[in-house]
């Protein structure tokens, strides 16, 4: 029985480390998206400014890398909340074995 717990916690810990790297790698996609929409800002300000040609070309590339780079970031998402819950799963797979074990 101690041999369940000890697998059961060897998974768990392979999980925890996979969700750890799937949420880093959804923050890095938000960081993304945040410069993006940063630098569709700045095209507007140089456009309210009347600073440039052809402005409308330059917002409609950043806008489009800005949503693109959301997609991104959404998708990224995605993939830590299925971590998750493969998470969730070894923390109660951790408890029953734990359980079975004092038994």
């Amino acid at each position: 029985m101690a041999e369940d717990l000890s697998r059961e916690v060897r998974k768990l810990e392979a999980r925890v480390e996979g969700f750890a790297k799937a949420e880093e790698d959804f923050v890095k996609g938000l960081r993304r998206c945040v410069e993006q929409f940063k630098a569709v800002v700045a095209v507007l300000q140089r456009e309210d400014a009347g600073v440039g040609a052809e402005q409308g070309k330059e917002v409609m590339a950043r806008r489009f890398d800005a949503i693109s780079a959301l997609h991104e970031a959404l998708q990224r998402a995605g993939t830590a909340e299925h971590e998750k819950s493969h998470l969730l799963e070894s923390y109660g797979a951790v408890v029953l074995a734990l359980e079975k074990h004092a038994t």
